[in-house]
């Protein structure tokens, strides 16, 4: 678990008036969405293909915007460019639970480096 003082460091470095959470959709995201938009944060899904309609199912839980992959590796691919948007636009990245399985092969490693 992360200690409590280096999550305070770390959203000291956001404007958090205008701070996106972001995660991958996964069952465990809907939480994470749900808990953001209750606490009055923007929030961003990364989808693969066109799995973001069952969010409709769960409008609470459904994030204000998607980005759309073509796979999971298409995220490790791009992380670069990704985090360089992560920081432009004030969005903080949450892991969910099953991150690793869907990343597969040991590349999220190469992620966790860059925060």
């Amino acid at each position: 678990m992360v200690p409590k003082g280096k999550i305070l460091k770390i959203l000291d470095e956001y404007d958090k008036d205008k701070l996106t959470v972001a995660t991958l959709c996964s069952h465990s995201s809907l939480q994470i969405f749900n808990g953001a938009k209750k606490e009055g944060f923007k929030t961003l899904g990364l989808t693969v293909k066109d799995n973001f309609r069952y969010y409709d199912a769960f409008p609470l839980a459904k994030p204000d915007e998607f980005i759309k992959l073509e796979s999971y590796n298409d995220l490790l691919d791009n992380v670069d460019e990704l985090l360089v948007r992560q920081q432009e636009r004030s969005e903080m990245g949450v892991q969910p639970g099953p991150y690793e399985g869907m990343a597969g092969d040991g590349r999220h490693r190469h992620a966790e480096r860059h925060r």
